[in-house]
This record gives structure tokens, C-alpha cells and sequence, in this order.
């Protein structure tokens, strides 16, 4: 009787859906059954390595490790206001993995970094110092895995990643000439790009260059009595910079806004067809370059670890000298001339 009520017992236990190390996982999470099964064949790795490549780990202890820790999933975790992939809490322990993040390492070619996270985590429950994975990458090294660099992998987006990271920006939008720059204010067709540096996660600084091309039928600013078709394009090269706000939220932590402030340089040109009652006059294109500064809001969504979308604003404003000769005209009026951009980017991390 007493070996019947033995078993039952065994059998309720090995039946608990959250028990530490148990591939079971944790109230049946899948989740939490394929990160704790990555574990035990990472512990099977390291049983196989030389002594000498095991950097100071214990395997028994790795051991107890897996066994005694409690793992549990969620969506999204948040640290210091940046996503991550897990977290881990060696006197509670407990390790609570993403499973957004998870998922992006499940392809084959990602064996190598599902290990370097799992035994970074266990051996943070460890209380072994792998805060760089400088311990973890060399165990997965000597394994002799299938391997994807860390450094490519985990960092995630340039607004996430601690360290300075460049990215590339393509934008195309609507664009619209303020002032006297344009008469016929017709709206025009924007587009441009743009490569960025981060110092951090708030801040980076970046150099754009786009062009905005806009024609419609305008008025002579010489005679008001006669029209014409009028086509402006504007060429801006732009050194600026941004800061943006983190938000930390589990959901919310993909969006970032952003200021942006910048100067540089607009190569301008227009070009005037005139009408004179049936006979066509076409006027000369005629250019100039002029210094100008811009500023801006706008916010970027996470799609995925390197890519992201954008919408941005951003009002540009052009220091048109007086004696500038605008189709051989001095008109004072250009010195108010600008230029608002409202755009849609893609960025992707270099």
C-alpha cells in the first residue's frame, strides 16, 4: 500500500506544470520547455570539453543550475528602460526569458546564439561575471557549433543598443515651399537618405541629403498679370542631430520619438515657363546655394531586431539673400523662403 502511495506521489510531482529544470515547462509553456531543453544539451556540450576549455565553470554546479531554477516566459521584458532577452535573479532562483525574442533565434543557423544565451543566463544564477559573454561565447566556441556572432545578434536596435551603432535611413514623402520660395505652393514629391551614428541610446548624429521637386502654375512675381508653369527643386545636405525618448513599457518600448535639429547647405533651382496670351516664353533655369537650418519631430516603430519604420516632420529654413538675382530679378522677398517635409522612412541597422 505504501509503494502504491509512493508512486501516486512521484507521479503528481513529475505532473507539475511549473517545476524548475522540468521540460515540461512552465504550465505547459513551449517556451519554457525549449529554452530549459537548450540548457541540458548545452550541458551536455560542455561534459564533452577539456577541463582547460571550460573557463572555470563547474559542470556539477551548471548542473544544479538548471535543475533548481524556476523559468518563466512573458512577451516582451524591459531592463532599464531597453528590451531584453532575458533576465535572470540568482538568489530568487528564477530566469524570465522574452518570447518575442526567443522566436528570432529559431532559426537553424541560430543553435550557436540560443546557447550563448542559456548559459549566459545559468551562469548569471551562478553569480559568475559573463556580463560581456566573454565566458559564454568561448564555451559555445570550443562546442564547435553552428555559430552566429553575438555582437550581431543581441544588439537590437540602434535606440536599444548601449553602444554606438551605425544605421541606414531611406524616406520618401511630401514636401511643400513656404514663404516666396514657391507662389504656387503646389505640394511636391520628397525623398532622400540618411546614415546615422549613435553615441547612445538617446543620442545620434546623422548626415541626410534628399530632393524635393515641385511644380504648378504660378504667377509672375514681376507682372501679377501673367502665369506660367513654375517647377522648383530643392537639393538640401543636412548634418544634424536627434535625441529620443525611451519609453519604458513592454509594449510601448518599440516606439521611440525623436527631436531633430540640423544645418547645412540647400542647392535650389527654378525654372519658369511664362504664357503671353498663346505664345510660349521659356525662361532659363536658374540656380543658387544657400545655407539654411531645420528642425523637427517625429517617431520610429520596431518591426523587427533591424528594422524599423518612420513618420517625421520636419520644417527646413533657407537664409535666401536679399541680392540674390532670382531669374536675373532682385527680389527681396526670397529672404523668407522655407520648406516643410512631412516623410515615411525605413531604417535598418548597418
Amino acid at each position: 500500500m505504501k509503494n502504491k502511495l509512493l508512486c501516486l506521489a512521484l507521479l503528481g510531482v513529475f505532473s507539475l506544470p511549473s517545476f524548475a529544470g522540468d521540460e515540461s515547462g512552465h504550465g505547459g509553456d513551449a517556451y519554457v520547455s525549449d529554452f530549459i531543453q537548450t540548457a541540458k544539451a548545452a550541458l551536455e556540450n560542455l561534459k564533452a570539453l577539456p577541463t582547460n576549455e571550460l573557463e572555470g565553470v563547474n559542470v556539477d554546479t551548471f548542473t544544479g543550475a538548471i535543475l533548481n531554477t524556476e523559468v518563466h516566459s512573458e512577451d516582451f521584458l524591459i531592463l532599464g528602460g531597453n528590451e531584453v532577452d532575458a533576465i535572470n535573479y540568482p538568489d530568487k532562483k528564477w530566469i524570465r526569458m522574452s518570447r518575442r525574442r526567443w522566436n528570432e533565434l529559431s532559426e537553424p543557423r541560430s543553435v550557436s546564439a540560443r546557447y550563448n544565451l542559456v548559459i549566459h543566463e545559468y551562469l548569471g544564477i551562478m553569480k559568475m561575471d559573463d556580463g560581456q559573454y566573454q565566458i559564454s561565447q568561448k564555451l559555445v566556441k570550443a562546442m564547435n557549433l553552428p555559430r552566429i556572432d553575438v555582437a550581431t545578434q543581441w544588439p537590437t536596435t540602434p535606440y536599444q543598443s548601449k553602444t554606438p551603432t551605425f544605421t541606414g535611413e531611406v524616406e520618401a514623402g511630401m514636401g511643400r515651399y513656404t514663404g516666396m520660395l514657391n507662389n504656387s505652393n503646389h505640394i511636391g514629391f520628397y525623398k532622400g537618405v540618411r546614415v546615422s551614428y549613435f553615441f547612445n541610446s538617446e543620442l545620434s548624429m546623422d548626415l541626410s541629403v534628399g530632393m524635393n521637386s515641385s511644380s504648378g502654375w504660378g504667377y509672375d512675381r514681376m507682372d501679377m498679370n501673367k502665369f506660367g508653369d513654375k517647377e522648383t527643386k530643392l537639393i538640401p545636405l543636412i548634418l544634424g542631430g536627434r535625441y529620443h525618448f525611451k519609453i519604458d513599457h513592454p509594449f510601448w518600448c518599440r516606439v521611440q520619438p525623436y527631436l531633430t535639429l540640423g544645418a547645412g547647405v540647400y542647392f535650389l533651382t527654378q525654372t519658369m515657363n511664362e504664357d503671353y496670351i498663346g505664345n510660349r516664353l521659356v525662361v532659363e533655369e536658374t540656380s543658387t546655394t544657400q545655407p539654411g537650418i531645420l528642425g523637427g519631430v517625429g517617431t520610429t516603430v520596431d518591426l523587427m531586431r533591424t528594422l524599423r519604420v518612420g513618420i517625421g516632420l520636419k520644417l527646413h529654413k533657407i537664409f535666401l539673400k536679399d541680392s540674390v538675382a532670382w531669374l536675373d530679378r532682385d527680389d527681396k522677398g526670397f529672404h523668407d523662403g522655407g520648406f516643410l517635409s512631412g516623410t515615411l522612412s525605413l531604417l535598418y541597422v548597418l
